[in-house]
């Protein structure tokens, strides 16, 4: 993934010689770019370097503290009038493998305080090895896109029955009809594109409420007898009376 064309295309022409962390859109970036660029905050802490040599760590920006990158803990503002250079390396507190603070530091506030001293102190020693960086959802194997879609949108409800609706021997018209009632897609008289078609939202079935998706399906005097019908022959002890019920039935 970080050989592919797309990445060197991101690296030389968007993010430069600056780091991705800090890096800001232009008037004339895209929009797929700027989307990106707006999820950092969400990718940030659960992305973490556990530091051997440092010289892979940026020392401002990479989540390496326990309380999470310098530049959340202080503000990137502060960075800014400091005048901070970016591309300093988590290596610049190292010596000997034992953390240190270089005397080009020891001015800053933020190094001399109990806050930053004490996340320090509780880091291991560092290690004549490569930093290591993990990605949380997915750790600790390598990145996954599976485990990492699942982490941000975990399954639903509506998916966990899909095999009921999809199968091998599924009538495709029914599975249709079916899916899109599970994701109130289905198109009734009270729905917004059929409104000003018809002049009343009455149900044609009965004549004695609006049609509904839950109406037409569950509560409609027509529909029911169907339904009891189905109980019956189905064995099922509970007759739904919406679709979410129907889908916690069926699951559950």
């Amino acid at each position: 993934m970080k050989d592919s064309l797309r990445v060197a295309w991101v690296h030389r022409y968007l993010i430069k010689s600056k780091c991705f962390w800090s890096v800001k859109a232009t008037a004339l970036s895209s929009g797929f770019w700027r989307r990106l660029l707006k999820l950092r905050g969400m990718a940030r802490g659960l992305l973490r370097h556990k530091v051997g040599l440092g010289v892979c760590t940026s020392l401002w920006l990479d989540y390496w503290l326990p309380n999470g990158p310098i530049s959340s803990q202080i503000g990137l503002t502060v960075l800014e009038i400091l005048q901070m250079d970016y591309q300093v390396k988590v290596d610049s507190l190292i010596s000997n493998f034992q953390w240190t603070i270089p005397s080009s530091l020891q001015q800053n506030y933020f190094f001399q305080s109990k806050h930053f001293l004490s996340q320090l102190h509780s880091l291991p020693d560092p290690t004549p090895t490569q930093d290591v960086i993990q990605w949380l959802p997915s750790a600790p194997r390598d990145y996954s896109h599976r485990l990492t879609r699942d982490y941000f949108t975990p399954p639903s409800l509506l998916f966990s029955c899909s095999h009921l609706i999809w199968f091998k021997h599924h009538i495709p018209k029914h599975g249709r009809i079916a899916w899109l009632a599970l994701r109130h897609r289905l198109y009734t008289l009270d729905s917004k594109p059929m409104r000003h078609k018809h002049k009343t939202n009455a149900c044609y079935l009965c004549l004695a409420g609006w049609e509904s998706l839950d109406h037409l399906f569950f509560q409609c005097k027509f529909s029911r007898v169907i339904l009891e019908f189905m109980q019956h022959a189905a064995g099922f002890y509970i007759l739904p009376n919406n679709w979410t019920e129907l889908m916690h039935c069926v699951v559950c």
